[in-house]
Formats: C-alpha cells, sequence, structure tokens
C-alpha cells in the first residue's frame, strides 16, 4: 500500500438529540503470531477530523475498510438517531518483536481527543489460548498490602468477548485466616459494561465485589474462583464456557499491640459511651446497663465484653444490639450491649469502666477508649438490722379455729393411725429440706458447668434448634425464598459452629469439608453436604426454583438427621 491516509472525514446522518463525540482504537488481540493477521479498528461517532497512526513496522495488508452502524432510541418522548463509523485496517506481523500502533488523533473544531497507544506482541510460535483467551476472569483487590483487621476491597469481574447470556453456577475459592462478606448480597441482575483493555474491546461484568479482613499476619493466599457462563452466538450455536481465575495474595502486616490494654483485635475508628438506668437502688431491684460502642471497622470482632461486676451483683448475659451496615471501608453503626443487674446486698458499690485499645488506621497507632464508671448506692430494706434475713412466708390461719369437743363420739382417731415419731413423720418433715437441697444443688451445677461441658450440652441441643429453623425455612419457601434460603444457610452455620466449637470465620466449605472427613463421616453424607452447599451459594447470584428450593431444605434436613448422629 502506498503511503498511509493521513486524514478520515465522516459526515455523519441528520441526528436528532446530539451526544458527546467519541473515538476508540481496537485490536482484536494484543499477542500474534509471525504472520499472523489480525485487526485494528478506529471506531467514531463523529463526524470530525481523524488522523490515522503510524503503525511501526507493521505491514497493512488492507484498509481502511469503512463499515457503519444506525441505532434509534426514544427516551420520553425524544427520538435519537446514532451512527457509529468503524475503519478496519488488517495488519501483520513480519518477525518478532514489539510494535507500537500510535495514538489516534480527532479534531472537532479545535478540540482535540486522542486515543491511548497500543502495544503488540509478536512471537515466532502461535500465543496459548491463556494470552489471547475471549473468555477470562480476574480478580483484583484495592490493596494488596494491609494490616492485621485493615478492610480490603476483593472484585472478581469476568471479561468476554460475547455478551453473556446466563450465569450458570457460580464457586468461591478457598482461603484461610480471612473473613469476607459478600457486598451485594441480594443482588440478582448483572448489568454489562463494555470496556477497552489495551485495545481490546470486552464485555465485562462484576460478578462479586466482597469486603475482607485479615485475621492473621504474613502472606495469604485468596484461591481461585470459578464459574460457568452460558453465551448465544446465533440462534442456534447456544454453549457454556467454564472459567477459572486468577489467585491473590495478601501481604498482612502485624500489629504490635505491646502495652495495649485489653487489646481485643479492633482496627479502624471507634468510640465508646455507657448509660446507667439509676445509681440507687434497692436490693432485688433491677438495674439497666448499656454499654455502646459505635465506629468503623472490622466490629465482628467485638465479641463480649468482659466487665468486672461487684459479687454481690447477680449480672444476666447481654442482650447485643446490633445496628451495623457492610460499606467498602468496613463495618460502619454500633453496637449496644444492654446488661440487667440486680443488687443482692445493700451498701454502696462501684460499676468501673470498661476499658480496651484498638489500632487506629489513620495514625497507624494503638488508642485506648473507655466507658463511664458508675457509683451506686443499694438501700437497706426497712426494718433490717444486722444481717439480711430473708422473711419467710406467712401462715395463713383459718377462720375458725376453736371446735367444740364431742364426748358422744367414738375415738377419732386410734394409735395406729399416730405418725408423730415414726420413721414417715421425719420423712415428711424434712422433705422440704431435701427439695431445697436437691434444688439448689443443681441449680449451683449448672451455674459452675466448664466450659467444656457447657460446649457438650449445646451440642445435645443444637441438632433440634436446627431443626427447627429448618421448619421455618420450608414455611418461608411460597412467601419469600430469598429470606427461605438465608434461614437454611444460617442453620446450616450455626450446627456447624456448635459441632466444631469453631467462630464463623472458619465455616468455609472446604474447612467443613476437611473437618468432616477427620470426624470420619461417610462420604455420602459430605457429598450431600457440597451439593448442598453450592445450591445455597448459586441461589445467592441466580433465582432458584421452587422445586429446587424445597429440595435443598429436605437435603438439608436429612443431612443434619444423619450428622447428628456422627458426630
Amino acid at each position: 500500500m502506498k503511503g498511509l491516509i493521513y486524514i478520515l472525514t465522516f459526515i455523519a446522518v441528520s441526528l436528532i438529540g446530539y451526544g458527546q463525540e467519541t473515538i476508540e482504537a481496537l485490536v482484536n488481540k494484543t499477542t500474534v503470531g509471525v504472520n499472523e493477521r489480525f485487526t485494528f479498528q478506529i471506531v467514531t461517532n463523529s463526524n470530525c477530523q481523524i488522523t490515522s497512526p503510524t503503525f511501526d513496522g507493521l505491514r497493512v495488508m488492507s484498509g481502511p475498510n469503512s463499515s457503519s452502524s444506525r441505532s434509534i432510541s426514544i427516551i420520553n418522548g425524544r427520538q435519537t438517531i446514532t451512527v457509529e463509523y468503524t475503519y478496519t485496517y488488517t495488519l501483520m506481523a513480519n518477525k518478532e518483536g514489539k510494535f507500537t500502533i500510535s495514538s489516534v488523533t480527532m479534531d472537532c473544531d479545535g478540540k482535540k481527543k486522542t486515543t491511548d497507544a497500543i502495544t503488540i506482541n509478536a512471537t515466532k510460535n502461535q500465543p496459548n489460548e491463556a494470552v489471547n483467551s475471549d473468555f477470562y476472569m480476574r480478580l483484583l483487590t484495592n490493596k494488596s498490602s494491609v494490616y492485621e483487621g485493615e478492610p480490603f476491597i476483593v472484585t472478581l469481574k469476568y471479561f468476554a468477548k460475547l455478551p453473556p447470556e446466563n450465569i450458570e453456577s457460580f464457586d468461591l475459592g478457598d482461603v484461610d485466616g480471612v473473613w469476607r462478606q459478600d457486598l451485594n448480597p441480594s443482588k440478582t441482575n448483572f448489568s454489562t459494561d463494555i470496556e477497552s483493555v489495551n485495545g481490546v474491546r470486552y464485555y465485562t461484568i462484576i460478578l462479586r465485589e466482597e469486603l475482607c479482613f485479615a485475621q492473621r499476619s504474613g502472606k495469604i493466599n485468596i484461591e481461585p474462583y470459578s464459574t460457568s457462563m452460558i453465551f448465544s452466538q446465533g440462534f442456534f450455536n447456544r454453549f457454556r464456557k467454564e472459567t477459572k481465575s486468577n489467585s491473590l495474595e495478601i501481604n498482612v502486616k502485624p500489629i504490635n499491640s505491646a502495652g495495649a490494654n485489653n487489646y481485643k483485635g479492633l482496627v479502624g475508628d471507634f468510640k465508646m459511651s455507657s448509660e446507667i438506668s439509676k445509681i440507687s437502688a434497692k436490693m432485688g431491684e433491677a438495674i439497666d446497663l448499656k454499654i455502646i460502642l459505635e465506629g468503623k471497622g472490622n466490629m465482628q470482632s467485638v465479641g463480649n465484653l468482659d466487665l468486672k461486676f461487684p459479687k454481690d451483683f447477680e449480672v444476666f448475659d447481654p442482650e447485643i444490639d446490633e445496628k451495623t451496615t457492610v460499606t467498602r471501608s468496613g463495618i460502619s453503626g454500633k453496637m449496644t450491649y444492654n446488661f440487667v443487674l440486680i443488687p443482692t446486698h445493700y451498701g454502696d458499690f462501684t460499676i468501673p469502666a470498661y476499658t480496651f485499645s484498638y489500632f487506629d488506621l489513620g495514625s497507624k497507632k494503638m488508642k485506648t477508649i473507655s466507658s463511664e464508671s458508675f457509683q451506686i448506692h443499694v438501700e437497706k430494706p426497712d426494718g433490717v438490722a444486722g444481717e439480711i434475713v430473708v422473711p419467710k412466708n406467712e401462715i395463713d390461719v383459718a377462720e375458725n379455729t376453736i371446735r367444740y369437743i364431742h364426748t358422744d363420739q367414738d375415738d377419732i382417731f386410734t394409735y395406729d393411725q399416730i405418725t408423730f415419731g415414726k420413721l414417715s413423720y421425719f420423712a415428711l418433715l424434712s422433705s422440704p429440706l431435701i427439695l431445697s437441697f436437691f434444688f439448689i444443688f443443681f441449680k449451683r451445677k449448672k451455674e459452675n458447668l466448664t466450659d467444656e461441658e457447657k460446649l457438650k450440652l449445646a451440642q445435645k441441643k443444637v441438632s433440634k434448634e436446627v431443626l427447627l429453623d429448618i421448619e421455618k425455612a420450608k414455611s418461608l419457601v411460597d412467601s419469600d425464598e430469598k429470606l427461605s434460603l438465608k434461614t437454611i444457610q444460617n442453620a446450616l452455620l450455626h450446627f456447624f459452629k456448635i459441632k466444631f466449637n469453631v467462630g464463623l470465620s472458619n465455616l468455609s466449605q472446604n474447612e467443613i469439608t476437611n473437618r468432616l472427613k477427620q470426624q470420619e463421616v461417610e462420604g455420602t453424607d459430605i457429598d450431600q453436604f457440597n451439593t448442598i452447599w453450592r445450591a445455597i451459594e448459586l441461589g445467592q447470584y441466580a433465582p432458584i426454583t421452587t422445586s429446587n428450593l424445597k429440595q435443598t431444605i429436605e437435603d438439608a434436613e436429612t443431612l443434619i438427621q444423619n450428622l447428628n448422629k456422627t458426630l
């Protein structure tokens, strides 16, 4: 071809509703074999002057070959006609090396727009499919180096030359030492965008975005995610494409907590306050104490607050009111711990302040926050001197306590009917004391259970609790499929959390499978668990039919009944 075309002039048809001028430079691949033909395109919607690029030693086999497309859209009664012009070159590299196709410049009445230059890598052998794949998936992160407990985002992005028709299945990659939460758990519709990647046009989809917190220091590896997508190329050409992403390595820096006061692993920005319903009370009168933690960070790591109360107070486990939101910058909101205190003795007491430290990401230093301490006065009951004595119940007196003596009757009872002094008399006399002893004994035994005994008790009860949740999931199938699926997921997580005595962050599919194998659970039950788990995860990203949901719930019920006999 003699020379190059320096100026391309386009005349657009009449437009109703004028749009902004755009220009793109695209290639169908960036890695090619020597003497392999490939295409370069200039795409614009404008009638401005365009200067063609230089091709840096690449051979122009043909072009520019022009084509155009036209679309009509009507929005709010306003009709817009858009024309897109495409000029295509066919190029080839005669030798190995890297070649640069220079940028393309468009001049619209003195306003210039320029595309990016494109680098072509020509190799002796044909490039492998991994390099030139028309369908691939990338696992991306906004931070590759974080502190323990610092939030980071993991994004799964799909790239395809064709627009995808449906998401058939989706599997998360295994990871150890990372707490992660889907930022869009109820997402069912996935929008498709068009992107140019190094000059190649792709349809892209954000399949998943996760908020993650590293729970240990060192190198953490997030294994590849996988998906199966359905594509359609023409009416009769419908096909499935299974794709695996790359893996991610996150460098997690340790936090120096030396000298910190009660450090619980919290990272972010927090503040704490406290409220009390009364500072003067009577014995046995309930006092409400609230400890309120507000802020942003890894709030799921807070757990219980180990406040030190006076021994003369009966303290109930707190009710935790959690109002938090998962955002891209962490978990924000507040957690309110509601304690109920009942004084069992009179006097003056101190409810000490609760103090703990957290790592502030802004200053990269440890900070300490504290609640308020309270002085409580418990009044002495009226009429009490010295030690407190629990009053006995008053005896009801019958209305008529004096009876006439009748002398003309036989003996009211015989000697054999007298029980005083007999064994039965002493047994009846001591029975209230014995019953009280056993009541106090069993009550204290329950209160003084060791952690191991409490765990065994919880493990015995968990299957009944979970089966009740499964019944609830069944009742929700017809009215709220999403809530039904969430209920069955929470039920399984609760079952394995109690049975394995681990935190929720350690309940990945791979971790549960390994623990089931260690417990020598039958292979059929393990396979059934994996099938249920995959069905639940798939249901979070794509609609699930009512029949499939009912089958998943029935399978989960059978699995729990089988595992309860084994674990």
